[in-house]
């Protein structure tokens, strides 16, 4: 059978953004042009070109010149679908080679595609497409297929885009949890703890759908010496074990599942919880990391990159006296915005400012 090629070089090269959109449309639509055949017809092509793209709105905030590159196309017997089926695309050349296409309507479901494609390329287009028909001798009612030379990525947000060493898997993004040698873990009970470890920066790329983490358990470094803290300045007040990572966005608490990493003691009113506290930022976080259609402002392939690091004393220290918080949106489409700026939470008792428990 006869193949007709294409290229997604940028033109005059390659038929660029023409020529990646209908590389989507052979790995996302019916099939046409790779899996099956498409037969050239060439009677009533603008007859098929008005049916697909006949209300085709041109975005030329989006791309100067643009114009319909529809698929199949027009001058196959395949084409010529009702253009208000069609998927509804925009190819854009990526910083890092290659191509992504954002689908702005529609999807892997519709039968047909029309493209946001710049005049010169769908003309480069056509005139491959000619060279083809022409090369491999397809006449009227022949059956060709067609290859394209080149590649797209499906567009994410950077975050999304490789998970770092050492992070683990939660919902569709990923946590890391880092630590920091101590001397001891605690330093100020009588006898002094081993050493060990406390816990460092955390970080977290969030996208939907999150997942809920675990709960804080265990004697994590630091507890006795918070404990020894509160008994002698409020015996009553009530001590907590942060979470860096909030389990409400996936972070991890427990022994059996590593989480203890992800904890470091706290006033229970102060810094975990309060106004403002981490858990202020915590629950914007978490309002946030939800699809548009779900109350949150996340599209398809957004993430938020969301960071919190304990400010320790010194090296010797078991529990921080505060913590930096900070979280920006990333779009799938590489621009970004701060959900909020860097804060700062301190490890104080309620809003009062005093009984600092860091050491």
């Amino acid at each position: 059978m006869p193949v007709v090629r294409m290229s997604d070089q940028q033109s005059p090269a390659g038929a660029g953004a023409a020529a990646a959109a209908y590389l989507w449309a052979q790995n996302n639509l019916a099939g046409w042009g790779r899996d099956k055949p498409l037969t050239r017809a060439m009677a009533d092509v603008a007859g098929r070109t008005a049916r697909t793209c006949g209300a085709f709105r041109a975005r030329t905030d989006l791309v100067a010149s643009d114009t319909c590159g529809e698929f199949p196309f027009a001058v196959t017997r395949e084409g010529g679908v009702d253009g208000a089926q069609c998927a509804e695309t925009l190819p854009r050349h990526s910083t890092r080679g290659g191509w992504v296409v954002d689908v702005l309507d529609g999807g892997a479901g519709s039968p047909c595609m029309r493209a946001h494609v710049p005049v010169a390329d769908r003309q480069v287009a056509d005139g491959q497409l000619s060279e083809g028909f022409a090369n491999q001798r397809v006449v009227d009612g022949d059956q060709f297929k067609l290859e394209i030379a080149g590649s797209i990525a499906e567009p994410q947000a950077v975050c999304l885009q490789n998970a770092p060493t050492g992070s683990f898997r939660s919902g569709n993004g990923w946590i890391k949890n880092t630590t920091d040698p101590v001397p001891h873990v605690n330093k100020t009970t009588p006898t002094p703890g081993p050493p060990g470890v406390r816990a460092a920066a955390a970080q977290a790329c969030l996208s939907t759908p999150t997942v809920e983490g675990s709960d804080a358990k265990g004697d994590i470094t630091g507890w006795a010496d918070a404990e020894l803290f509160r008994q002698a300045n409020l015996s009553t007040a009530g001590l907590a074990r942060c979470h860096l990572i909030a389990n409400i966005l996936g972070g991890t608490g427990k022994i059996d599942d590593g989480g203890q990493i992800n904890l470091v003691p706290c006033w229970q009113s102060g810094m975990n919880t309060g106004t403002p506290s981490m858990r202020t930022y915590e629950a914007l976080a978490q309002k946030s990391a939800k699809a548009v259609k779900d109350g949150g402002i996340l599209g398809p392939n957004d993430a938020i990159f969301y960071e919190v690091t304990p400010d320790y004393r010194d090296g010797t220290s078991t529990i921080p006296v505060g913590v930096k918080m900070s979280a920006r949106i990333e779009r799938s489409d590489g621009t970004s915005q701060l959900l909020f700026p860097d804060v700062y939470i301190t490890n104080t008792y309620k809003n009062t400012g005093q009984l600092n428990l860091g050491n």
